[in-house]
């Protein structure tokens, strides 16, 4: 619109430029979304590896209890930031009212009895119990 000052195209661009610059940062151990034509769907998953020319190893959970891998470059439109798509919890966590952000919710692991504040954390955490 003209009284943001940039047309649509202009922001798309710089939303794509963003998103380019933040996958360049990912490391291992963050949380990510891939998505599984295998499965249908977008999963969250983990970045267990970085090669030197950025090829990122990903492993995610199947919906079975068991990990998958997938090897992809970080620009890869199979690969999503963490929040693009999945809104689920992972299995056995509840979403729970957080006792120290007012308004806030926490996602409770009923396995372990470990309360976390972010839907990512969740994942991983998730991620690291099926992988160990």
């Amino acid at each position: 619109s003209p009284a943001s000052g940039a047309s649509p195209a202009s922001r798309d661009a710089r939303q794509v430029f963003d998103s380019l610059q933040r996958r360049g940062s990912w490391e291992p151990g963050a949380a990510v979304e891939v998505f599984s034509a295998s499965l249908g769907r977008w999963c969250a998953g983990v970045i267990t590896g970085v090669s030197k020319d950025r090829i990122l190893t990903v492993q995610y959970a199947d919906g079975a209890g068991g990990v998958m891998t997938k090897g992809l470059p970080s620009s890869d439109m199979q690969l999503a930031e963490f929040g693009s798509n999945v809104t689920q919890p992972p299995p056995e966590f509840t979403v729970v009212p957080s006792t120290t952000r007012p308004g806030q919710v926490s996602y409770f692991d009923t396995k372990t009895g470990i309360k976390l504040g972010s839907l990512a954390l969740a994942w991983r955490h998730h991620m690291e119990r099926l992988v160990n």
